[in-house]
């Protein structure tokens, strides 16, 4: 690994860049009131002329916001004054290995990484520290509250009298885990390639919040879904009210990821009828349309009733299980006769079932083999393991039981599985037990693939 030059750009810069292409009228330059000459910077006057009506001041408008969330976002653009040094005596296989492990805070690697590997990460796996209001744990980085910040930027605090009555629920530990994970999320973002995906574990007490900050970072048209993992085959009996099995896996995805591969389709074909088109007229070259039927001469003429039928304009010849002849049908087709051509310069066949005539199939290529995942991650389904199972391989492997709640490698696979190609780099910037890496070394194994691991170590910091 090349070492990475020192510091990191100025996000907030950037941004102005970017928006001066655009709109270089909303772009001037103002003196720095630190020194140093002048600084771009955006004239928000001349940006609301050109679009015009905009939300502003306390006019009432959809956000989520929290105490932080100003400098949580500018946390994340602000420039870093470091490097990764090469720990070439602590590796293996130093001048071989596609494999990085970063140890330090996740922050600042992610802003280092982003200048080498910005668009390049085709999947990202976290597993960050759930917030239960409980944990002792202290984040490394600005955003460390005492009483009297939180209360000063949340304004709980009205003539002299407390505005919290829940302590359980006081705010601060909402506020505080959003502010670490938006800051980060945003940088992950960098980091995404154009077709990859992001999938985030977390529990019940943070989900609704997380699912917000991504709609914000990723986009809420970019949300696959929420995959429920089955943690536990006994849950806990000690809650009044409902005894939580699963944990969740929120999944966001890149605008030029077209899909995700599941389990293996049961259809080798799909239909090459729409119901719902209007009738059009298809010719079909000689020898490219398997049929699974008798050969024989089929007679011209209208086969099936209702939406679903179809006209033969001549006789329809079989041989040895293959058109042998032009075919000239009228249906509802979903392509046109340009789209049929070309398919069928590439190597496109098609299909008939049966000598009925109303189904015409076309067979799926590698990437219409498999269907879609399914939200539910169990044992049964899909041959990930539960959390007792996880803890147990730890122990296995050491000898006794480093960590209590890491997630099964199974899981980490079967989420890595989901992006249909066998070679891309795969991020996790909180490391933890190192579930990611393991995954990673597993498929290497088991499909030859060579997605590459890329994590870097979460360490917690105490006053």
């Amino acid at each position: 690994m090349e070492k990475i030059e020192l510091g990191t750009p100025d996000g907030a810069a950037e941004n102005i860049d970017r928006l001066a292409e655009l709109f270089p009228q909303v772009v001037t330059e103002v003196e720095n009131p630190a020194g140093g000459g002048i600084r771009k910077t955006v004239d928000f006057d001349s940006l609301r002329d050109l679009l015009g009506d905009v939300a502003e001041g306390q006019r009432e408008r959809y956000q989520f916001t929290w105490p932080g969330k100003r400098e949580a976002k500018a946390e994340a653009r602000r420039p870093i004054y470091k490097t990764m040094i090469p720990e070439q005596g602590k590796s293996k296989d130093w001048d071989t290995t596609e494999n990085l492990y970063i140890e330090g805070d996740n922050l600042d690697a992610l802003k280092i990484m982003k200048e080498t590997y910005a668009g390049k990460v085709r999947f990202i796996y976290i597993d960050p520290p759930y917030n239960t209001g409980k944990d002792a744990f202290v984040y490394p980085d600005s955003f460390r509250q005492n009483d009297a910040d939180y209360e000063q930027l949340s304004d709980e605090w009205a003539d002299g009298y407390q505005m919290v009555t829940n302590t359980e629920g006081y705010g601060k530990f909402h506020s505080v885990w959003c502010s670490m994970i938006y800051q980060r999320l945003v940088l992950a973002k960098d980091c995404l390639s154009s077709d990859g995906i992001i999938c985030i574990s977390i529990d019940e007490h943070e989900l609704m919040n997380l699912i917000k900050i991504c709609d914000e970072i990723f986009g809420a048209s970019m949300r696959v879904g929420i995959f429920k993992w089955n943690k536990t085959s006994k849950a806990p009996t000690l809650s009044r009210y409902i005894r939580n099995k699963y944990e969740y896996v929120l999944t966001y995805r890149a605008p030029n990821c077209e899909g995700l591969r599941g389990p293996d389709s049961y259809n080798t074909a799909a239909p090459l009828f729409n119901s719902g088109n209007g009738h059009s007229r298809l010719l079909i070259p000689k020898g490219v349309i398997d049929c699974t039927f008798a050969d024989g001469i089929y007679p011209a003429g209208k086969y099936g009733d209702g939406d679903k039928n179809v006209t033969l304009h001549k006789d329809f010849i079989v041989r040895d299980g293959i058109n042998a002849n032009d075919i000239d049908i009228t249906g509802r087709f979903k392509w046109s006769q340009e789209t049929l051509n070309d398919r069928v310069l590439n190597g496109q066949r098609l299909l008939f079932k049966n000598p009925k005539f109303v189904t015409l199939y076309y067979y799926l290529d590698s990437t219409g083999k498999y269907i879609a995942p399914s939200d539910l991650l169990n044992k049964d389904e899909c041959g990930v393991l539960r959390n007792d199972e996880a803890f147990n391989e730890v122990k296995d492997l050491f000898g006794f039981p480093l960590f209590e709640y890491t997630k099964p490698a199974s899981l980490v696979k079967y989420l890595i599985r989901m992006i249909p190609d066998d070679s891309f780099t795969v991020l996790d910037f909180f490391s933890g037990s190192g579930t990611t890496a393991q995954a990673v070394f597993e498929l290497n194994r088991e499909d030859g693939g060579k997605e590459i691991a890329f994590l870097s170590k979460y360490q917690i910091s105490v006053p």
